[in-house]
C-alpha cells in the first residue's frame, strides 16, 4: 500500500517523519470521539488499528524507497564506470586521429628494414 505513495516522496518530499505525525494526528481524532473516549478498550482497539495500518503502509513506502536507492545507486556505479572508459577510448581516438597518415607509411618501412 505504501509503496504505491512513494511518488509523494519525490513530487513533495513525503517521509516517515510525515507518516509518524499522521499517526499521531489519527489518533488524536479518533479519541477525542466520545464513544471512544469513553471506553478504555474502544480505545486500545483504535489504537492498534491505526498503528498497524500506519505500519503497513510505511513498510511499502520504505521497502520502495529502499529499491529505488539501490536502483540508483547502481545506476550512479554504472554510469561512473562508463564515463570512465569513454574518456580512455575517447583519448586514444584523439590521439590516433592526431597522427599524420605518412606517419604510418614511414612506420612500415623502417619496419621492414630491420628485418
Amino acid at each position: 500500500m505504501g509503496a504505491r505513495h512513494f511518488a509523494l516522496k519525490q513530487e513533495y518530499g513525503l517521509s516517515t517523519v510525515e507518516l509518524d505525525r499522521f499517526q499521531e494526528i489519527f489518533v488524536e481524532v479518533i479519541l477525542k470521539q466520545d464513544g471512544v473516549r469513553q471506553s478504555k478498550e474502544a480505545s486500545r482497539a483504535w489504537r492498534i488499528l491505526i498503528c498497524a495500518f500506519v505500519d503497513l503502509f510505511r513498510d511499502g513506502f520504505e521497502t520502495q524507497l529502499r529499491q529505488f536507492r539501490r536502483k540508483h545507486s547502481f545506476n550512479a556505479h554504472t554510469q561512473y564506470f562508463e564515463n570512465i572508459e569513454r574518456r580512455s577510448s575517447s583519448s586514444f581516438r584523439k590521439s590516433s586521429l592526431n597522427v599524420d597518415s605518412r606517419m604510418d607509411v614511414c612506420t612500415k618501412k623502417i619496419a621492414q628494414i630491420h628485418l
